[in-house]
């Protein structure tokens, strides 16, 4: 009896990142328990796919918008080189998305020499330099590249 169980963690996840993608209703949200359709009712190649992560090169986002299409959970972008239109090809992966729940889009995002979005937002000091920082100069850096990242499209 998985689907249950993932049903619950999809839930919890959704409503903990703020997944609504669209509008929901009050009455839905609770009678289904967080925005977006419920997984408990997916079949398990549904269930499968969101659980799938594809890692896709910065340079080929037409795959990722593919990946999207077959209803896949999240993508990683990797490579250094981010198109300067890329909010509007995220946005393209996720209007590929046939389902109501949108992939997660992740980069990753460590600072210093492991940057993926550098050009796109700006560089972030590694996190040996920002360990010699006052703690809320680090959680105001890290809110502001966070906030860069979410206005991109990418949410982890």
């Amino acid at each position: 009896m998985l689907g249950p169980l993932l049903a619950a963690g999809a839930a919890t996840l959704s409503l903990t990142l703020g997944l609504a993608t669209t509008p929901v209703p009050p009455a839905t949200l609770r009678a289904v328990g967080y925005a977006g359709a419920d997984p408990a009712g997916w079949s398990d190649r549904r269930l499968a796919a969101q659980l799938t992560v594809s890692c896709v090169d910065l340079a080929d986002l037409d795959r990722a918008r593919r990946h999207a299409a077959t209803g896949i959970g999240a993508i990683t972008l990797l490579g250094s080189r981010p198109p300067s239109d890329l909010r509007a090809r995220l946005r393209a992966v996720r209007d590929a998305a046939r389902t109501p729940v949108l992939p997660f889009v992740a980069s990753d995002e460590e600072g210093g020499s492991v940057q993926r979005l550098r050009t796109a937002i700006y560089p972030l000091p590694s996190a040996e330099r920002m360990g010699r920082w006052a703690p809320a100069r680090v959680r105001r850096t890290a809110q502001s590249y966070a906030a860069r990242m979410r206005r991109l499209g990418v949410r982890m």
